[in-house]
């Protein structure tokens, strides 16, 4: 799901609930906790004051959304109950090359000071590593981590939107997913075979990637991670993720895994010191600055 999905989903739920659409305020919020923004940030970018938003406008956003999903949602988790909501949390996006650029066309950078603060923060330097490393130097397993509001999940879609049309086929997985299910969103139809040829969906994975070129972008992958618990320990029921990290790293195959997150899990960690295939690259927060 791309922002463009999320706003006009809880358009919806706003209009059937309230009877009219979002506010410019409300969408303001929105898209900035979309793409990991403070609302420090969003006020930046935005006409709207820091105060007007964090103790007025936020609040009464939230609750709302609270009690007509029935369920708490608020800036950490926004984006995981809007993929639980609309169904995505079981398979991840699919977007088939050369269309890739255009079905990201919701990269985050849509109001005109985001653009200024991503050329003046340097991301544009970033950008080109993260192409050279993949094109050129052919990693397998990149990380993109660093604190909520470094501007990860905005630079990951620019990288999609410059090199997807290089892959085969690219995935976009912003949801919590078991990892046969992702297995499956991969394969396509290739998915009952190739499945059925392997016990366990690690190496049904491997052998989809061996076969063709696939770019797959896993955003905020601390969600499958235990909370407070980012040095490594998985949900329950994704352990299975961190053998899939190992092995993408340590194996040959055709494409690359692209993960993002707060911090690097423990397979990347180790694995960049030990292999030219394996990078980690941190991003800091936006400046108050660069915002303005």
């Amino acid at each position: 799901m791309d922002f463009g999905e999320a706003l006009k989903l809880v358009d919806g739920i706003v209009t059937s609930n309230m009877g009219r659409s979002l506010r410019n305020p409300e969408i303001a919020i929105l898209e900035g906790t979309w793409n990991g923004f403070t609302y420090e940030q969003i006020a930046h970018v935005s006409e709207y004051s820091t105060n007007y938003l964090m103790r007025d406008v936020a609040p009464k956003l939230w609750k709302f959304l609270s009690d007509a999903l029935g369920t708490s949602v608020g800036k950490t988790n926004f984006r995981i109950v809007l993929d639980e909501v609309a169904g995505k949390n079981a398979v991840g996006t699919t977007l088939d090359t050369p269309d890739a650029a255009s079905l990201l066309s919701t990269s985050g950078l849509s109001t005109p000071n985001l653009q200024v603060a991503w050329e003046s923060e340097g991301f544009p330097e970033s950008l080109a590593t993260l192409r050279q490393w993949i094109l050129e130097d052919r990693c397998q397993l990149l990380s993109i981590y660093g604190l909520s509001g470094a501007g990860k999940t905005v630079l990951a879609r620019r990288l999609i939107e410059s090199i997807g049309d290089q892959f085969e086929q690219v995935i976009w997985q912003s949801s919590i997913s078991p990892l046969s299910q992702l297995a499956e969103s991969i394969a396509g139809h290739e998915a009952q075979g190739v499945i059925a040829d392997y016990s366990d969906p690690v190496s049904a994975l491997i052998e989809v990637l061996s076969r063709r070129a696939c770019l797959i972008v896993i955003d905020a992958v601390e969600s499958i991670l235990q909370p407070g618990e980012l040095a490594g320990r998985y949900r329950s029921g994704y352990e299975n993720y961190g053998h899939l990290l190992r092995r993408v790293g340590e194996l040959p195959h055709r494409s690359c895994l692209v993960i993002t997150g707060l911090e690097n899990p423990p397979e990347i960690a180790r694995l960049s010191g030990q292999s030219s295939s394996v990078r980690a690259l941190h991003l800091k927060e936006f400046s108050e600055t660069a915002a303005v």
